[in-house]
């Protein structure tokens, strides 16, 4: 049944991606590479300032260097984000680099119209842009449009944030780990390939993905990351270097991120510090970035989650508790969330409808919708809105349980 319902919704959900991301790039070859493009809101235009020194990083054209962000939901963001996007513009912006960012969207993803086309608001607009993020993007799509978004909008540079969702919704069961990540890392060298084929000298600033709640624990993306390490010394060409991120070696999704996967405040700085400090360090552009401000730290992440029963049926009664936050001085309360870990892929099933200060909550919502194991976590969040999460406490739900 699992089975059935998880390749179900792969396929409803590939439809989507095709679908959407097919109109795209049939309108760039149908207009001869002008994709359609959502005016940023109050868009300043392409920053020009001083400039980096690495001639890879000099084009030749003499304008600003056209930077394109490729990735997924963890790029793109969602209304009301600033996104690690954002945090990088303002860094480069701060040290005075001439650069552009280039790609067939802007916004942040609309959760009322999931449409790229019809971006959401972030937190703060008035920026350029423009990106190529798209949420549900997985590596194994992407590796198929870049050619032609390449073609378009002549990036000097590509920083690309994918393959979480390969890893959460595309996970191959006749495959073994291993088996997997050369999958996913297959998909990497073809992108790089197909945009190379578009711009021969384009450079390659790719990101090793942090861990994130939503993946099995088979699909932690420790050997995909070391994978990278070897495609980057096999692809990286003197007029077109293939360059790594570190966001994972910086990254604690307890922390980091608003439900798992998905960067909060701290975690859009952690992304973006790892971005930038590998463009000061292989390519001498933008600057060093100091540390994370301390104003976006957030609580510490709740430990010893307790659920009681651990195992019972569906309908019936169970409390989650939790140990106290010691955050001195910061109001803290707390939620909870219940999720499911592999049929749907991965999602929210029920989050408490306000936070409490106690230690204990009872479960209220209706019967969870499927036997199976269920995770439970309980998130913390500050006075400042700033949120962390536990680790994942197990919930087996059984119509057989006694």
């Amino acid at each position: 049944m699992l089975n059935s319902a998880r390749s179900a919704l792969q396929r409803a959900f590939m439809v989507t991606v095709r679908a959407v991301s097919a109109l795209t790039v049939f309108a760039v070859l149908c207009t001869g590479g002008a994709a359609p493009q959502a005016q940023s809101l109050g868009s300043s235009g392409p920053h020009v300032g001083a400039g980096g020194s690495n001639p890879l990083l000099s084009p030749p054209h003499g304008g600003p260097t056209r930077i394109m962000i490729v990735g997924d939901s963890i790029s793109h963001g969602k209304t009301g984000d600033y996104t690690w996007r954002y945090r990088l513009h303002e860094h480069l912006r701060s040290q005075a680099a001439r650069f552009e960012f280039v790609g067939p969207y802007t916004g942040p993803h609309n959760p009322d119209n999931p449409d790229p086309g019809q971006p959401g608001l972030y937190r703060v607009g008035g920026w350029h842009d423009h990106h190529n993020s798209t949420w549900g993007r997985p590596l194994g799509f992407e590796k198929g449009t870049i050619e032609a978004y390449v073609r378009q909008y002549r990036p000097d540079l590509l920083v690309v944030h994918l393959g979480t969702n390969d890893f959460v919704w595309f996970w191959h069961e006749d495959q073994s780990v291993e088996g997997n990540t050369a999958i996913v890392a297959g998909y990497m060298r073809e992108l790089i390939d197909n945009a190379r084929r578009a711009k021969p000298d384009v450079q390659f600033l790719l990101a090793q993905i942090g861990e994130a709640s939503s993946l099995d624990p088979r699909g932690q993306p420790g050997p995909y990351n070391q994978r990278l390490t070897r495609l980057r010394e096999q692809l990286t060409q003197p007029h077109s270097k293939v360059e790594l991120a570190d966001v994972a070696g910086r990254w604690d999704w307890h922390t980091d991120t608003y439900d798992g996967t998905h960067p909060n405040a701290r975690g859009e700085y952690v992304i973006m510090q790892a971005v930038a400090s590998t463009l000061w360090s292989q390519w001498h552009y933008g600057g060093p970035f100091p540390d994370i401000p301390p104003g976006v730290n957030v609580p510490p992440a709740p430990e010893g989650v307790a659920v009681t029963p651990r195992h019972t049926r569906r309908g019936s009664p169970f409390t989650v508790s939790w140990a106290r936050v010691d955050n001195p001085g910061i109001w803290t309360e707390y939620k909870v969330q219940v999720r499911y870990h592999r049929a749907y892929g991965y999602g929210l099933v029920w989050e408490s409808p306000r936070t409490t200060p106690q230690l204990s909550m009872a479960y209220s919502g209706p019967a969870l919708p499927i036997n199976g194991v269920y995770h439970v976590v309980v998130v913390a969040k500050d006075m400042y809105g700033l949120e962390s999460t536990s680790d994942p406490v197990p919930l087996t739900i059984d119509d057989k349980a006694p």
